[in-house]
C-alpha cells in the first residue's frame, strides 16, 4: 500500500464527463448581467484503512466543484460541491436544462460548447480551462 492513492489508473467514465470543464449560462431574459456556472470535476479516493505507509484506498470516484458568478448569489463569486448521490440527482437536473444554485434555488441553464466555455471561463472567472483540466485530471494525451 502507499502513502497516496494510485493516480496511474485512468478515471472510469462518468455521467459528469459531458459537463466537465464546461460553462453553463444561467441568465434569464430579464437579467441585466450574465450569470455563469463553471463545472470542475475531480477524481478522489477515500482512505479506507491503514496508517502511515500502509494505507488502503477506496476505488476512485468523482466529485464536482461548481463555480458560480452571478449578482443574485450571496457572494459575488460562490462555489458548491456535488458528490455521490447528490451529484447523480444534480446531473438529472443538468440533463433537463436546470441547475441548483444556493439553497435549493433552481435556474435554467444553457450549456456552452467547449470553445465558448474556454473563452467565457477566461473572461468571467479568470480561469484557464486547460490548466484546470491538467491540475484536476492530468495532462490530456
Amino acid at each position: 500500500m502507499s502513502w497516496r492513492p494510485p493516480t496511474t489508473a485512468p478515471t472510469p467514465p462518468h455521467r459528469v464527463d459531458r459537463y466537465a470543464f464546461r460553462v453553463g449560462d444561467l441568465s434569464r431574459p430579464d437579467d441585466k448581467d450574465t450569470s455563469y456556472a463553471l463545472v470542475l470535476p475531480m477524481t478522489v479516493w477515500t482512505q479506507t484503512g491503514g496508517h502511515l505507509w500502509w494505507r488502503r484506498w477506496s476505488d476512485p470516484y468523482v466529485e464536482v466543484e461548481v463555480w458560480i458568478l452571478a449578482d443574485w448569489v450571496q457572494e459575488a463569486y460562490a462555489d458548491g460541491w456535488w458528490q455521490q448521490d447528490a451529484l447523480h440527482d444534480e446531473l438529472d437536473l443538468w440533463d433537463s436544462g436546470q441547475m441548483t444554485v444556493g439553497n435549493d434555488t433552481r435556474r435554467a441553464v444553457q450549456w456552452l460548447d467547449d470553445q465558448t466555455s474556454a473563452r467565457v471561463a477566461q473572461q468571467a472567472f479568470d480561469a484557464d480551462l486547460a490548466a484546470l483540466r491538467a491540475e484536476r485530471i492530468g495532462p490530456v494525451p
